[in-house]
């Protein structure tokens, strides 16, 4: 039962980040690289935070010790 919830979780971010990733490659690069006064400053920087969310989360030996 697990396993099938972490499974939807998957699919989930799998989702998510391909409507991400297509809604910005609609855009330019100015607007990419522009400074939005946000908490990591561009999209470009946030883009780059979700990557490295994901890929800590992704290796096999972080679910072996859960």
């Amino acid at each position: 039962m697990i396993l099938e919830h972490f499974k939807l979780l998957a699919d989930y971010n799998r989702w998510a980040n391909k409507l991400l990733y297509c809604a910005v490659a609609t855009i330019g690069d100015e607007a990419y690289f522009a400074d939005r006064k946000a908490f990591f400053g561009s999209i470009h920087r946030t883009l780059n935070h979700i990557l490295v969310g994901d890929r800590i989360w992704l290796p096999q030996h972080r679910w072996d010790r859960a």
